[in-house]
């Protein structure tokens, strides 16, 4: 896996991947770029999501609608890493067994999302799981080694 970041102008960078591109740049720099932070939140959000997906598929699950919003919790002092995150995976659809979609979301996060288990070296990672307006569950991964104070 490889990618390439490149200087444009300014505050501006062009990013490169093996399929796509994206501007990277600090928010007050471009509007229409990605932050640099966000990107990390969109590459977990993406792995879990997408694992997800294709287990319920499996599972022969079809919800009519899924979303994971994340939220990162950043530190207050230089550098200001993001210190945890918290995944929200809604779904709404008519008979949803909440037991599948609980295994799919747990599966992603323990087992098969690489982006989640990086980041949870260093990172603690909630979650909830809400189907409808109900929330059926929620749990935490805490950080598997301890982070900076």
């Amino acid at each position: 896996m490889d990618a390439q970041v490149v200087w444009r102008e300014g505050h501006v960078l062009a990013g490169q991947g093996s399929r796509a591109a994206l501007t990277i740049a600090p928010r007050e720099a471009q509007a229409e770029a990605f932050g640099a932070k966000e990107l990390v939140l969109l590459g977990l959000g993406g792995c879990t999501g997408l694992d997800v997906v294709y287990i319920l598929e499996k599972m022969r699950v079809s919800p009519a609608a899924f979303a994971v919003e994340v939220h990162a919790e950043e530190a207050g002092e230089h550098p200001k890493y993001l210190k945890s995150f918290t995944l929200t995976y809604r779904f709404q659809g008519e008979s949803l067994p909440p037991e599948h979609i609980v295994r799919a979301v747990e599966l992603s996060m323990d087992r098969y999302c690489g982006v989640s288990r990086t980041l949870n070296g260093v990172a603690s990672i909630r979650y909830r799981i809400v189907i409808g307006e109900e929330e059926v569950k929620s749990g935490e991964r805490p950080a598997l080694v301890a982070t900076a104070p």
